[in-house]
């Protein structure tokens, strides 16, 4: 159904209200089929004669396009062969260009796996600073925590040590 409308649409000028919003009858109004209404099987028929009709045209028309395409392709090609069999004298000037485009694309080449081993490389110096980075900050925290253990040990000795001076009489029980 909305397919229908949409065509409709499109058959209509533009700026037209849309035709469920028609006055039936009015001009510019077309004239829709009441989907309610009983059709006869010759008039079914007829309909899908007619939209059969318009695809064989379609298809016809199609068909004459890609044998207009065919044909203006084997011409380039037949044009191709004679070219490749009897190419044009070369002058120096051409030649060099040639050349100095080959040159060019070599250069290309060359740069372009240089960026690539570069790249790889930069990727390569990354992962390690990266793991650099991991090891320094693991050996910040083991320092830390050697830090704090001798600080810890440190105590422990000057609580024994003062221990042991106010009470000298348990250096001999040791």
């Amino acid at each position: 159904m909305n397919r229908e409308w949409f065509q409709l649409d499109m058959e209509l000028p533009s700026g037209s209200s849309p035709p469920f919003a028609r006055v039936p009858g009015a001009p510019g109004t077309l004239e829709m089929e009441n989907p309610f209404e009983k059709k006869s099987d010759e008039e079914i028929l007829q309909a899908e004669y007619l939209k059969l009709k318009q695809e064989q045209q379609y298809y016809e028309i199609t068909a004459i396009a890609q044998k207009k395409a065919i044909e203006d392709l084997t011409v380039k090609f037949e044009e191709l062969k004679i070219l490749k069999e009897n190419p044009p004298k070369q002058t120096a000037k051409r030649r060099n260009l040639y050349a100095t485009i080959q040159k060019h694309k070599a250069d290309i080449e060359a740069f372009h796996l240089l960026n690539y081993e570069s790249q790889r490389a930069v990727k390569i110096l990354n992962d390690s600073c990266n793991r650099l980075d991991r090891d320094f900050k693991d050996y910040r925290e083991r320092t830390k925590e050697l830090e704090g253990d001798f600080e810890q040990l440190k105590n422990q000795f000057y609580e024994e040590k003062t221990q042991l001076s106010e009470n000298p009489h348990l250096l001999n029980a040791t």
